[in-house]
């Protein structure tokens, strides 16, 4: 985990570790997203749940996807052990407000022992966790197991889920080679979506996840790579 040198957050949401009581094997503490708000939580993708200890640390790749929550509701994202190490969870949220990646860090986790608060909305004691902004570099692209992301300036995002993908296509301009001319555009079902410049996935993993989709055209992509014209190549689309 960073040091915390970045912004809090001031939202309603908040994340709480309540203890499981019989635990569940060795899981006994439950991580709750509680929403202490009017207005929906859309989504929340729980990217990771990472620990640290002194100059130790670890954790695992989670990427679950939970939502909608309701005002005054809760969801359970993750069940952890008494690890007795400092602990924190990485999260993407979708709400009113836009896209953005949080960071929910607890204290160390003990079950015997640990200051707890009343939760509000769960009326159960629990840590509530402090919680951080993490604003990748403006044009900062990620493409991994819960979908595609792009970081634009001021912290904002353009997110698409891969349950989320209704259709795919390809922009090209008349700009190249001296600039990007080449650009995937995934589209959601609610008319945002995200832009992905080619030369971003040099890799070639985000052609190789929607290739995966039965009626990707390939013939497609080949010819909007040819293109030299502004032009909009569509490759797929859910049906």
């Amino acid at each position: 985990m960073e040091p915390c040198r970045r912004p809090l957050y001031s939202g309603p949401m908040i994340v709480a570790a309540v203890l499981i009581d019989p635990p569940e094997g060795d899981r006994c503490f439950a991580f709750h997203v509680v929403n202490d708000s009017d207005r929906p939580i859309d989504s929340i993708w729980i990217e990771s749940v990472d620990w640290e200890w002194g100059d130790f640390g670890g954790g695992e790749r989670v990427s679950r996807r939970f939502g909608p929550v309701a005002p005054g509701a809760s969801v359970v994202i993750h069940k952890e052990t008494d690890t007795e190490v400092r602990a924190s969870a990485t999260l993407f949220v979708r709400d009113a407000e836009g896209d953005r990646r949080l960071v929910a860090e607890f204290p160390r986790l003990y079950r015997s022992r640990g200051e707890r608060e009343v939760v509000p909305v769960l009326g159960r004691k629990g840590m509530v966790a402090s919680i951080e902004v993490v604003k990748p570099p403006a044009g900062t692209v990620e493409i991994d197991d819960l979908g595609a992301r792009r970081w634009l300036e001021g912290g904002r995002c353009e997110a698409v889920g891969w349950d989320e993908l209704v259709k795919v296509e390809i922009l090209t301009t008349d700009l190249g080679p001296a600039v990007a001319d080449v650009f995937w555009v995934l589209h959601r079902a609610d008319g945002k979506g995200c832009v992905v410049p080619s030369e971003a996935d040099p890799g070639g993993s985000l052609l190789a996840r929607l290739q995966k989709r039965p009626g990707f055209d390939n013939e497609a992509v080949t010819r909007a790579m040819a293109s030299t014209t502004n032009s909009r190549f569509p490759v797929w689309e859910k049906v």
